[in-house]
């Protein structure tokens, strides 16, 4: 813009060397324009090429050996008791030594949670006894039974 400003006055005119530099400065902002959305575009497509659908997102969670507030009780505060964890009716629940496995399927890949129940310190409650087993399979039936507990609590619906 500047060259074609002060260009030699017997080559152009002063109107001339005006235009010049008004139509030079236009294609350096487009230019820039246009760098700026190749930028932007080139930032978006990276940024979903870095999401891995395939990725295995693994969380850790110790929780008492009995439900509280029994099955129900325990269903109502899923989200509170599983810190957020996205419990729905196809959730995979495997049994594992020491509490439960949940698997749950979400846009951005795969989410695992392992919850581990805490043994008790009466006899049959520790880990692996039969009352600790009672209470991991009530833990089981209460998140089987949160995505329901959850879809009532929201339309408000009663008897």
């Amino acid at each position: 813009a500047v060259a074609a400003f002060l260009m030699p006055s017997e080559d152009a005119s002063a109107i001339f060397r005006v235009v010049s530099a008004v139509l030079a400065l236009a294609a350096l902002f487009a230019a820039s324009v246009c760098l700026e959305l190749y930028q932007e575009s080139k930032a978006k497509q990276e940024a979903k090429a870095g999401k891995n659908m395939f990725e295995v997102q693994t969380m850790r969670l110790e929780l008492p050996p009995k439900p509280p507030g029994g099955v129900f009780g325990a269903a109502r505060g899923m989200p509170e008791l599983l810190k957020g964890y996205p419990v729905t009716t196809a959730t995979e629940v495997k049994l594992l030594d020491h509490g439960f496995l949940l698997t749950s399927a979400t846009p951005d890949g795969t989410r695992r949670l392992r919850v581990r129940l805490l043994g008790g310190d009466a006899v049959g409650w520790e880990t692996g006894g039969e009352a600790w087993e009672e209470q991991r399979r009530r833990w089981i039936e209460a998140v089987r039974a949160a995505p329901r507990v959850a879809e009532v609590a929201r339309i408000g619906w009663r008897d």
